[in-house]
């Protein structure tokens, strides 16, 4: 469904270990779709599902194969976010129903969905300003049409995520640093992540500052997982938005700070915020009755879901990801971008200011 980025080894045929479960894949797509001679091709991208290029003749597709205990229900309405958002002209790549008109199909124990493939590539580091642009009008508009989704009725509890477990966060801190300084032999992201969880733990204090200045924000159904990495492009216009998560409210400002202020902009551009602010005033134009405090306040949510999250040096240790070391990268770059995030605070929020003001 997407290109990799450039710094990653480019699609290769499937080799061990995953030769079992491409014959169980090519017979599933054999028997439940309209594809006679498919070859697969492994995409090393995505840690949710295994991701797969499908040759079958002249045409192309996608394919994602679920992991053992994986809410299909649930994988089914996040198909029917993806769907909604077609009709309401978004570009997103289609889903191939199988031949029973099955959005998902299970065949022994495989469990798939097929995709029409998309041209294009994820942003490679920052995002352009044009990018930027895109990206904020298609969540302008997808945030519009998504507040009259049913779900977005609901009262999402966000006791828990307004207050961390800043004890809870110590403790795991201390455990991982530990463990890894018991090593008997430590590897360049070990000495890293030493250092950047000692970084961490010293962060930690911004959050209750953090926390304490932020006002009733909004809660609606999002695209989930609104990241620059599941929206495609040809150039600086959307080829796709892609890997919609199941409808659950959640908070405007969450989706909207993390694309705004996203860590490869942030660690990449010298005038990241700028580009930040450009992607806001394109998804007002959209969005225009989204309140001034979800603006205000998404840069500084924005630094929170980055603080308040080891993910990606905790799978290192504890249980890795599909494809770790995209993780570890992934860690150490948000990481250094809360740094720096932080260090701006003040001109990040003079900035949405600027913005809230104009609207």
């Amino acid at each position: 469904m997407r290109e990799i980025l450039s710094q990653v080894t480019p699609i290769q045929p499937l080799v061990n270990p995953h030769r079992i479960l491409a014959r169980s894949i090519i017979d599933a797509l054999r028997t439940h779709y309209e594809l006679s001679n498919p070859e697969l091709f492994r995409v090393p991208a995505g840690q949710s599902t295994m991701n797969y290029m499908i040759k079958d003749l002249e045409a192309t597709y996608f394919a994602k194969c679920y992991l053992p205990g994986t809410d299909i229900v649930a994988e089914s309405e996040a198909i029917y976010l993806t769907e909604l958002a077609d009709r309401h002209g978004i570009p997103v790549a289609a889903v191939l129903l199988s031949k029973r008109g099955a959005c998902i199909t299970r065949h022994d124990d495989v469990i798939i969905s097929v995709w029409s493939w998309v041209s294009g590539r994820t942003a490679n580091g920052s995002l352009t300003t044009g990018q930027a642009i895109e990206a904020g009008c298609a969540l302008g508009r997808m945030h519009r049409f998504l507040a009259d989704h049913p779900a977005s009725r609901g009262r999402p509890s966000l006791k828990a995520w307004m207050n961390p477990d800043l004890k809870g966060l110590e403790h795991a801190i201390g455990n991982l640093t530990s463990s890894i300084q018991s090593l008997h032999e430590r590897d360049e992201f070990d000495e890293v992540a030493i250092q950047t969880l000692n970084e961490r733990l010293a962060q930690l204090r911004h959050i209750p500052d953090l926390l304490e200045s932020l006002p009733e924000l909004t809660c609606q159904v999002l695209h989930g997982d609104y990241s620059t990495e599941n929206v495609i492009y040809q150039g600086d216009q959307i080829s796709a938005v892609v890997d919609f998560c199941p409808p659950s409210p959640f908070l405007i400002s969450f989706e909207l700070g993390r694309i705004a202020f996203a860590p490869p902009t942030v660690m990449f551009s010298d005038n990241w915020i700028s580009i930040g602010r450009e992607l806001i005033e394109s998804y007002l134009r959209w969005n225009p009755s989204v309140s001034d405090a979800d603006i205000q306040s998404c840069g500084r949510i924005a630094i929170l879901k980055i603080l308040r999250s080891l993910y990606g040096v905790e799978n290192h240790y504890l249980s890795p990801g599909l494809i770790q070391k995209k993780l570890d990268e992934s860690w150490v770059m948000r990481h250094c971008a809360a740094k720096r995030m932080l260090e701006h605070l003040e001109e990040i929020e003079e900035t949405l200011s600027t913005v809230v003001r104009r609207s």
